[in-house]
């Protein structure tokens, strides 16, 4: 009769460790800046050459515990220039510390911008902001 009972006891603190992890959510979004100053955001499927886009993270954990030292690599499409750098625009009352690594080109010789957040709570949101111009 105990076996069952332990078999149980293990099946559910097995459980609750598994939705104790931190479950991040991504979100990216896009928007033509036509004047390059965030004054004329609208939603397009084509830019004409020196029109902007402004790319917009909302990284969001959900999960009960904090996420630490996510690293996020984001791409610079080609035919692209890099515009305004990766910006911290919202989150909640105790932001998280946020490195950005400056442009680079991969392997495949499209550049990306990184970032690592040391730290994002449970429940926390961050949204994080950058705009490339094309060529």
């Amino acid at each position: 009769m105990l076996k069952p009972i332990l078999g149980c006891l293990c099946l559910f603190m097995a459980s609750v460790e598994a939705m104790a992890q931190p479950a991040l959510q991504l979100e990216l979004s896009q928007q033509l800046d036509a004047d390059c100053q965030g004054r004329q955001l609208m939603t397009a499927s084509m830019a004409e050459p020196g029109q902007c886009i402004r790319y917009q993270l909302t990284l969001t954990n959900l999960g009960s515990t904090a996420a630490e030292s996510v690293k996020l690599k984001l791409p610079i499409p080609k035919n692209t220039l890099l515009k305004q750098q990766l910006s911290l625009t919202a989150g909640s009352i105790n932001l998280p510390a946020i490195q950005l690594l400056p442009a680079t080109n991969n392997t495949g010789g499209e550049s990306r911008l990184e970032a690592q957040l040391d730290k994002l709570e449970a429940q926390q949101q961050v949204v994080l902001q950058y705009s490339v111009q094309v060529l």
